[in-house]
């Protein structure tokens, strides 16, 4: 099936360290693997799966996924060596056919887009009908999303276009034409404190990182 359209985008980003960013999770891994199950809880079986901004293919790689867009080279070249096809661009502006994926996955990468709005548009373009949209993010509604907003945590990488929170997160899914939102939760500790893996809660307001999944209509 040929899904990627006949596409030319020029990048500007200020590139990440890729190193020290894949090197997190190796340094907070109890973290990484909450998060990584909090966003498998929610994920429906697929044959046709991409992750947008996929950065260093940390969660595609170990959730089966093998598609992913990334704007940044060197983040690419490590989700590459993970075995990941990855396609230079952004969530603006996919570059692939309508109605082609059963999911479209983001992980902490939304709230790093220009414009939001646009990027859950496109991804409901792209999805077939009764597909789901999983976004993984950082919950900063929560007392411990608003105690590290300001933090260097916030500062070591390229800075974030907005704070998410799940309930302005639901409104704009709801208004991309989503529907049947599902939400779950972890990370109930402050990140230092979590050697364990972090249990997944159902719905959102305690848990530092929610990933939430929703449906696509039937087409008209």
């Amino acid at each position: 099936m040929d899904i990627i359209k006949d596409y030319i985008v020029t990048l500007e980003v200020l590139d990440w360290d890729a190193q020290e960013y894949d090197r997190w999770y190796d340094d907070h891994r109890a973290v990484y693997l909450s998060e990584l199950e909090a966003v498998r809880t929610v994920l429906p079986a697929f044959k046709f799966a991409v992750e947008i901004g996929i950065g260093t293919g940390r969660y595609s790689s170990e959730l089966g996924i093998q598609l992913g867009i990334e704007p940044s080279a060197n983040m690419s070249k490590i989700a590459a060596s993970r075995g990941i096809t990855v396609v230079a661009g952004k969530a603006e502006e996919l570059p692939f056919s309508s109605s082609s994926f059963e999911v479209v996955l983001f992980v902490t990468s939304l709230c790093f887009v220009d414009d939001m709005d646009r990027a859950l548009v496109e991804s409901y373009r792209v999805l077939k009908p009764l597909s789901s949209i999983v976004i993984g993010f950082l919950d900063f509604g929560t007392i411990l999303g608003k105690e590290l907003r300001d933090t260097e945590m916030n500062r070591r990488f390229p800075k974030r276009k907005s704070f998410l929170t799940s309930f302005d997160l639901q409104n704009k899914v709801t208004n991309s034409g989503f529907t049947d939102i599902e939400l779950v939760q972890t990370l109930f500790q402050p990140l230092d404190h979590i050697t364990d893996v972090e249990p997944v809660q159902s719905g959102y307001g305690q848990g530092f990182f929610v990933a939430l999944r929703a449906l696509k209509k039937v087409a008209a």
